[in-house]
Parts: C-alpha cells; structure tokens; sequence
C-alpha cells in the first residue's frame, strides 16, 4: 500500500491541484493526479477489495478515488458504504464512488433513498448521484422505484446548497430519460416544482424541462415505447391479488384513466376495498415494469336480477396495452366473480373510451344497453 501512495504522490502536479480546486474539489489530503493516470494505474493494479479499503483509509483524494476503481462491487457491504459516505467531502469523491462502486454494489437502492435524508451537503448529494447512475446503470431496476424516487425528488427540491439540488436536478434529468412511462412521470414532476417558491426548486424543474421536453430526449422515449407496443406480449407478466404496498403505482395508474390520486389517497381507498369481502383487487406486474394494470371487481346481491359481479375500474398501463395483461386482469377477476356464485359480470365504459369497448367485445362481453348517469352529493 505505502508504494502505492508513494507512485500517486509521484504521478500527482500542483498544477492540477490548483485545476481540481477551481472546480470545487478541494480536500485537506490531495496530490493533483489526473484521471487517466488513475485510470491507469487501476488497470495495473487490477481488482483489489483489501488494497482498496487500505487505500480509502488514507484519507488522500487521489487515493480514495483509486480504491473506488480497483474495489469489487460484490464484496461491498451496507456498512462499508455508511463508513465511506461519511468521507465525502467534495463532489468528486463522492461521484467517483458511487459511479464505479457504490451504483454495482447490491445495497445501493436502500442507501440511495436513505442518503437523500442526511443533513451533509455531499453525504445527501450521494442518494441522488446513486439514483442518477442507477437510472441507466440498473438495466434490471422497474419503474416502480424510480416513481417512488421521483416523490423522494419532490421532498428534497427545496435545497438550495449547490451541490445538492445540481445532484436533485440531475436524478430527475436521468430518471426522465429511461423510458415513455418515465420521461412523462420526471416531466410531471418538474412543471409540479415550477409551482413552488422555492429558487432552488424551480431552477431544478427548469433545467430539467429543457432536456426532457426537447426533441432529443423526448423523442428517444417516444421511439423507446413504439418498439415496446410492437413487442409482442413478454410472459414475464403476471397477475397477483393486490396489496396495500401497491398503493402508489395504482395511484399512478389511475391518474392514466383520468382519475388522478394522491399516493395518500390510494392508500385510504385501497384499504378499504382489500377488507371488503364482497370485492376483490387485482394487478398485472412484470420483473421489468413493475405494475403494469390494476382490476377493482365487486358483487352485490340485487332482487331485480340474479347476483352478478361489476367491473369498477380497470387499466393498464399505456406503454404495455394491447399485449395481453388487460385479458389477463379480466380472467382473474372472472375466476373471482364465480366463486362468489354470480352467473354474470359487467361493466360501464364512458361512450367515448372506443378502444375500451373493442377490448370487452373481443373478451367476451355484449353491448347491452347505453344510460345516462346521476349522482348526488352526500
């Protein structure tokens, strides 16, 4: 390890310190060695997780970025992330580790969200850079936690500290960037930001709207969905009775069929329709997407006909319809429907939702009659 420190101290010029300290990396340890060379000397050094802890404790810049670069992601602990976050003291210590450590490292999502809530400047600067690399690093992370991210986003915007809201700002950018589904989700967000009093906040939304809405980005996504509507359905889909954790991606959802709700507010509905023993809930769910559609399906004993089951709100997520989990939502709530001993089941669907009423029509179900509507406020 001492020769080591020895060659960094060698490859390390004053000159580049005065450079790192110009762009806001200034640490009470630091040689001046650039990245290529650190990059360098990695490649020689090769892999090395004990080397690469010996190297943090130093305490030297230069050698805390080294011992990101040789250490292995699959020997990083929670514990070793808690006792290197509490070293950041510039952004580059932080952005370099969690770029090439912490983002592979299997508690990265836990201490992503949990960072976000410290008080130091570069400790909370690290929860939005590991959801920032997460973004496209993670190819296997769903949209769920990302959406769950972009409230995390929404809490911490008032943060005026430099280094913190260019990391919140920077989340939100990538976030924005992974798909359709979450390009409209970030954007959501940022005109949401634009609200607030806050500089810190709408400077955040600002910037990020300029790249999410500009051609470049925007059109990306929109391609992104085109070839995943041409796809043809993925088995990876799957049906499952809901639960009250779901509450946020049905809140989500709902928001696509024009009821719109709070993570709050789904959580007081969805409650009570998971007691109520005469209804059931059910969501479509892939390992890639997380939840994709959600079925609210009731019975209710009537005298002017036999008991039949009712469809009260069903749908599936724009970026995967037409693929086959809306027939799937609606078989299961079928199976349920005649457990409960009812001979039919129906649903209304506003005359204007065409492309709702082909759904039902190739799924089985008759056009049988068209109403009017009323409602009393109680």
């Amino acid at each position: 390890m001492r020769a080591i420190v020895g060659e960094l101290r060698r490859l390390g010029t004053k000159r580049n310190v005065e450079g790192m300290a110009r762009y806001g990396i200034r640490a009470k340890k630091v040689f001046g060695v650039s990245k290529p060379k650190l990059d360098a000397l990695a490649r020689k050094i090769g892999k090395n997780h004990a080397l690469g802890l010996e190297l943090w404790s130093t305490g030297i810049q230069d050698a805390k970025i080294l011992a990101g670069l040789i250490s292995e992601p699959g020997k990083v602990t929670a514990s070793q992330m808690e006792l290197w976050v509490r070293d950041f003291d510039n952004w580059d210590s932080c952005d370099g580790t969690c770029c090439h450590l912490f983002v592979l490292a299997k508690p990265a999502w836990p201490k992503a969200f949990a960072w976000t809530k410290r008080k130091e400047e570069f400790q909370k600067r690290g929860g939005f850079a590991l959801a920032a690399y997460l973004a496209y690093r993670d190819k296997s992370a769903n949209d769920g936690k990302y959406l769950t991210f972009l409230k995390v986003i929404e809490r911490e915007a008032d943060d005026d500290r430099n280094f913190v809201r260019k990391a919140v700002n920077w989340a939100l950018r990538n976030i924005g960037k992974r798909n359709w589904r979450l390009n409209r989700a970030a954007i959501a967000t940022a005109r949401r930001l634009r609200k607030r009093e806050s500089r810190a906040a709408r400077w955040i939304a600002a910037d990020a709207s300029r790249e999410l809405e500009g051609e470049a980005v925007a059109g990306s996504a929109a391609r992104k969905r085109a070839k995943v509507m041409m796809t043809p359905f993925r088995s990876d889909v799957g049906v499952r009775r809901a639960r009250f954790s779901d509450a946020a991606g049905v809140a989500e959802l709902s928001g696509q069929l024009g009821y719109p709700a709070t993570e709050k507010q789904m959580k007081a509905r969805l409650g009570d329709a998971l007691k109520d023993k005469d209804a059931a809930c059910f969501v479509a769910e892939s390992r890639e997407n997380g939840l994709v559609g959600w079925i609210h399906v009731s019975t209710t004993p009537l005298l002017e006909v036999e008991r039949r089951a009712e469809v009260n709100g069903l749908v599936v997520d724009e970026t995967v319809r037409s693929q086959g989990a809306g027939a799937m939502l609606l078989a299961a709530a079928e199976k349920w429907a005649r457990g409960k001993r009812c001979r039919s089941m129906s649903v209304r669907s506003n005359v204007l939702r065409e492309r709702a009423h082909g759904f039902y029509l190739r799924n089985g179900y008759e056009h049988y009659k068209t109403q009017k509507a009323f409602r009393k406020g109680l």
